[in-house]
Order: C-alpha cells, then sequence, then structure tokens
C-alpha cells in the first residue's frame, strides 16, 4: 500500500490510484523553540523510498492523468517510477504547499508547526498569518503568531499589540507574558529618555487592530506607505545570454498607490524553456566589507513556487590578464503570494557552487573585494516563472 507522507488531507493529482493512505506529518513531529529552528534534512525536496528501501530525493512533477506512474526530477535527470515500487512518499515544503488546503484551519497550523520543525520560519509565519484571521483560532496558536512576528523583520513593535491582545483574552504561557513585560518596559524607558528630551512620548496602540495580512515588510499593508527607497534593482540589469538562460524579461514596473507605489523589478520567464533556468544579470563594481549580505524582497506572481538562486562574479589577475570567476548560492523557495518575502544570501559562506568544487556548494567567494557582476536566478526549467524584486542591496549579518 503507497503511504503519502502530507499535511493536507487533500492529495490532488499528484497519486489518483484509490488505495492511498494518507499519513498526516504533523501529528509525530514536535515543534522546536521559535528562534531555534531544526534543519531541514531534504532541503525542502520530496523523498521517495521504494519497496527495496531505496531513497529518491527531488522534486515531484504534478499529474494529470493517472498512467500508473510517478515522477520526480532529482535535479541531474527526471525519473518514472512504477506506483507499485514506491513504498511511501514524504513530500517537501513545495510539495505540502502545494496540496495545502489554505481554506482549513488545522492544515494551516499542522503547516506552521511542520516549517518551524525544519527550520522554514517565514513559511510558517505565512500560514500563520491567515491562520489568525479564521474563525475558532485558539490562543496558543494567536501567541506563536505574535512571537514569529516579533522575530521577524516586522519585529517587535508589530508583535507588542499581538502580545497585549493575547494576554488580554486569558492567554497565559509564561514566556509569552514576560516577552510582553520586557517589551513594555523597554517602551516605558523609551518614552521616559524622550520625556527628558522633550519629545513626545511613542504610542504602540493595545486596540491596533491585528494586521493579519501576509507580508515581510510593513509598509506593504499600509495603504498611506511611503515608496521604499530604490535598491540595486532601479537599472542595470539584463537578459544572460541564450546560451546559458531560458528567454527572460527584466523590466522596471510600478506598485500600486495602496502598495506605496515604488518601483520594482519584474522578471518574468514563459513556459516552454530548454534551459533549468532564467537568469538576470547586472554589472557592477563592488568590494564587500561589513555589509555582506545580500538582500531581496520577492513577491511571486506565478501559479506554483520558484526556486531562486543569486550568482556573483569576481575577478583576480593571473599573469598579467582579468580571470572572471563564477559563484552561485544554494536555491531558497519562494511561495505564490500577494506579499514580498525577504531572500538572505550570506557572501562569506562557504555554501557556494563553483568548477572549483564541481558545482558542489561549498566553496567560499573569492576577490570578494573584486565583485563585477551579481545575478539573479530563477530555476523555472520548462515552467513559466514571474517575480517582483524590491529593496535589493547589501547589509550587515546581523541587521533585521
Amino acid at each position: 500500500m503507497l503511504r503519502i507522507v502530507m499535511l493536507s488531507c487533500s492529495l490532488g493529482a499528484l497519486i489518483a490510484a484509490d488505495p492511498t493512505r494518507v499519513a498526516p506529518a504533523s501529528a509525530p513531529v514536535a515543534a522546536p523553540s521559535v528562534g531555534v529552528p531544526g534543519a531541514d534534512p531534504l532541503g525542502g525536496r520530496d523523498l521517495i523510498i521504494l519497496d527495496n528501501k531505496q531513497s529518491i530525493v527531488g522534486t515531484i512533477a504534478e499529474h494529470t492523468r493517472d498512467d500508473g506512474f510517478v515522477v520526480i526530477n532529482t535535479g541531474s535527470g527526471t525519473m518514472r517510477i512504477r506506483k507499485e515500487r514506491i513504498a511511501t512518499i514524504v513530500l517537501g515544503l513545495e510539495g505540502q504547499l502545494r496540496h495545502l488546503d489554505t481554506s482549513d484551519l488545522p492544515s494551516l497550523v499542522a503547516l506552521a508547526k511542520w516549517c518551524l520543525a525544519r527550520g522554514h520560519e517565514q513559511e510558517a509565519l505565512a500560514a500563520l498569518d491567515r491562520a489568525v484571521t479564521m474563525p475558532g483560532v485558539d490562543l496558543e496558536t494567536r501567541g506563536l503568531h505574535a512571537t514569529l512576528v516579533d522575530g521577524s523583520p516586522r519585529g517587535p513593535k508589530a508583535a507588542l499589540p499581538l502580545y497585549r491582545r493575547y494576554k488580554a483574552d486569558g492567554g497565559n504561557d509564561v514566556k509569552i507574558l514576560a516577552r510582553l513585560q520586557e517589551l513594555e518596559d523597554a517602551l516605558s524607558a523609551h518614552n521616559d529618555e524622550l520625556k527628558k528630551l522633550g519629545m513626545p512620548p511613542e504610542s504602540v496602540l493595545a486596540e491596533q487592530p491585528l494586521d493579519t495580512t501576509p507580508k515581510a515588510e510593513p509598509a506593504t499593508a499600509n495603504s498611506s506607505a511611503k515608496p521604499a527607497a530604490s535598491g540595486l534593482e532601479a537599472k542595470g540589469w539584463q537578459a544572460e545570454d541564450a546560451a546559458y538562460s531560458n528567454p527572460v524579461d527584466a523590466k522596471l514596473e510600478s506598485l500600486p498607490p495602496e502598495e506605496g507605489g515604488s518601483k520594482v523589478l519584474s522578471v518574468a520567464s514563459a513556459a516552454g524553456g530548454k534551459k533549468d533556468k532564467a537568469a538576470v544579470r547586472k554589472l557592477m563594481t563592488y568590494a564587500v566589507d561589513e555589509n555582506s549580505v545580500m538582500s531581496m524582497s520577492v513577491r511571486d506572481r506565478s501559479e506554483h513556487p520558484v526556486k531562486m538562486a543569486l550568482a556573483i562574479k569576481t575577478v583576480n589577475t593571473v599573469n598579467g590578464k582579468e580571470v572572471w570567476n563564477y559563484f552561485e548560492s544554494p536555491v531558497q523557495s519562494v511561495a505564490p503570494s500577494d506579499s514580498f518575502k525577504e531572500l538572505r544570501f550570506d557572501l562569506k559562506a562557504n555554501t557556494f557552487k563553483s568548477a572549483a568544487t564541481a558545482w558542489e556548494n561549498r566553496d567560499s567567494i573569492s576577490n570578494l573585494d573584486a565583485i563585477r557582476e551579481i545575478q539573479v536566478l530563477i530555476y523555472n526549467g520548462a515552467e513559466d516563472a514571474v517575480v517582483q524584486i524590491r529593496g535589493m542591496g547589501f547589509v550587515k549579518n546581523t541587521e533585521l
């Protein structure tokens, strides 16, 4: 009997055979303490375990019909596996997101806890952003949501009204209440300093509405938001050479007024590409200092998740000639959403791939004082992809 390990009770067209038993993955998985995420051993990918105990890791393709096979892309090729050979399928992050019933509160909460157990905090917060808007959400879920908001780029100021409402409605988790008191004390001390300077106190209203719109940056939910400052996305982007990239178009476009009206870089690649990725590039001269993390906010406007990576080209001089070196980061997944998700790439990490490591992700970028080009990569294969990028720039690895 084929066993599918997933959170949602809807399997869709993935496996159409009748003798399917769906085993929820959330029940045996306990979420770790927020802020101490576990590692995802599959890196968000799917796992197939065969009847001979062999394991195959990759991305399971969607089926429009039941032909008796499961198709999985392993990254180095595509495999078709007969269903009767499969003992268990464990869906990774993208598979969980594809089959999630976003109108079902228990499924959203289970997904959030599943994500936390594997270090996917942004996806956990996105799930709880939706969950807390639903009737019947309990105090435990609201407390977890407030804690995740506190640790996200939205920060303590956005979390404080959520903590206050949690307490007012009877929440009694000791750690959450201690954090609330810590923030109240910090706000009080801050206002005391403002008073000494003759300045008005800062107010974080307890009756502030519970803002649960999924977002990575508060400005996107404020209809009166000022346009965000332009970053590296503002100019200079062009399609990579067709020998290395699917056809791709990069252009600046304006967000609607209710989203601040700022400019974003729109990157679009049509379906039917023959390469594994679409790439856009920008020539630049940059020397990395303490601001060694590339940060960008991305919104997926496709109807499916996209995988994105950052490539860096540096130069060094050999025998009086400039030699270019290419380094590529691990991929990060972005789910379709109306909100922007921050992606971060630590340029001082040893997780880049290059020719020197036979394209395994275990290299460090050399010559960080001589960056000459950056590339944004979208691993869309034959699928279409449309993303919007804003707020692109170098930050310290300690900055939120």
